[in-house]
């Protein structure tokens, strides 16, 4: 694919432009992104040699890690290579408590803010953040019935598992909630109060039953939403904007 000048130091493709990307797309990793573990024995420079031409490690598209060489270094191979894999598996799967901490953080921080121009600036901010952390399971599931191993395996033992609807059903609502915020307008407004009064709902009935779906260490842990704060805000920016 790829062949080096050592001369001047440059590389060129031996696809064309076109070829070339059209393979990394129908190549890529979990989540929609180019997953590289450099090869090599001179992983600094290897990593200022990037910087250096202006390629990030991380982006939308790829993540780059730091590398090691099998031959010389087996352990820090081996190592490197293991927290890669699990930094993978950290970004496909989350907990509900995991997902609680983000609505509270989103509470406390709708509850500083006084017009709705800033309220739904802020939801579409976190809406964005949601569905980069949250919002896989499409992607996860497309992957799985395509052949992907590591898909197969996260469906299976994560999205496949009875103890995790509730997990599931949470996310539905926020996705349903924090979207409609973000991109109502002057009719949406029915729906906005619909959605909240479904998530409402939800984490007021069934609080008890989401904790007992954790352990103990994670109810000791975990904090529950004020939503008392957040539906006071959702009222006043509706009202405020009817009005």
């Amino acid at each position: 694919w790829i062949t080096a000048n050592t001369d001047s130091n440059t590389f060129k493709f031996s696809r064309s432009d076109n070829e070339l990307i059209r393979a990394i797309k129908n190549n890529r990793g979990p989540l929609q992104k180019l997953w590289i573990f450099p090869i090599t024995a001179f992983n600094q420079t290897f990593i200022d040699d990037l910087r250096n031409n202006d390629v990030r490690l991380i982006d939308y598209y790829w993540h780059i890690s730091r590398g090691a060489d099998p031959i010389n270094t087996p352990y820090l191979f081996i190592r490197s290579l293991n927290m890669f894999l699990y930094l993978q598996l950290q970004q496909a799967v989350y907990s509900i408590q995991t997902l609680i901490d983000f609505l509270n953080s989103t509470i406390n921080h709708i509850s500083q803010i006084k017009n709705v121009e800033d309220f739904q600036a802020y939801m579409g901010s976190d809406y964005t953040v949601l569905i980069q952390k949250h919002g896989w399971r499409s992607v996860i599931r497309r992957d799985a019935k395509a052949g992907s191993l590591f898909s197969k395996y996260i469906w299976k033992n994560f999205y496949e598992e009875t103890e995790n609807k509730y997990l599931f059903r949470l996310t539905d609502k926020m996705q349903k909630f924090y979207h409609v915020c973000t991109f109502a307008d002057a009719t949406d407004y029915d729906k906005m109060m619909l959605y909240w009064k479904e998530l409402d709902i939800y984490l007021t009935d069934y609080w008890n039953e989401l904790r007992d779906k954790l352990n103990e260490q994670d109810k000791n842990s975990i904090v529950k939403p004020e939503i008392d704060i957040f539906r006071k805000k959702i009222i006043q920016f509706l009202n405020t904007d009817t009005n």
